[in-house]
């Protein structure tokens, strides 16, 4: 994930962090990411993989596995208590190349197995799938409510325009308003 903050962003970071230090609080904002060479679970599931699917695939030949996970999130912090939102990009990606084709099944693969890679394939060859996966939650946590998982933000820009509406919201401040 590239994180890119213009002018705007950043006198909105600037407006919130003054909004935070009014009422005792401050922000603070940062990215992290991870990456394997395992499947993520979490982006099959969403993707339509059941735990029965998951445990088939992961007996298969797969080949150039890679799973990644980039973040970047925004926290209000008042004494205690703090109040996150983490936009997330986590993607999983497998190549599979079925049996006839020189590579031996480990455990013969289910018609679902194989009719899900099909719908996921990125190829369009005839036994050979190449997946590539992508879930995109934004989790919000705090703000005086149960934990929350978002679809609406599409990238780290709007992020950061959804945390300051909550961060307003919460305190009771007038939203900020503002082009980016």
């Amino acid at each position: 994930m590239e994180v890119v903050f213009c002018k705007s962003h950043m006198d909105t970071l600037t407006e919130l962090y003054e909004i935070a230090k009014k009422h005792g609080g401050s922000i603070t904002f940062g990215t992290d990411n991870d990456i394997s060479t395992d499947l993520d679970e979490e982006v099959l599931k969403e993707n339509g993989f059941t735990d029965e699917l998951i445990a088939e695939l992961k007996v298969q030949e797969l080949k150039d596995v890679v799973s990644t996970c980039d973040r970047v999130w925004f926290e209000l912090a008042i004494g205690r208590e703090y109040h996150t939102l983490t936009y997330r990009q986590d993607s999983t990606y497998f190549y599979w190349e079925l049996g006839n084709s020189g590579y031996f099944y480990r455990e013969e693969p289910t018609e679902e197995l194989i009719k899900l890679c099909e719908e996921k394939d990125d190829l369009g060859y005839a036994d050979q799938y190449s997946v590539d996966l992508y879930y995109q939650p934004t989790i919000i946590y705090g703000f005086g409510a149960e934990p929350v998982k978002d679809f609406r933000v599409y990238r780290s820009g709007m992020a950061l325009k959804f945390f300051a509406d909550l961060v307003c919201d919460f305190l009771g401040e007038p939203r900020i308003k503002r082009t980016y």
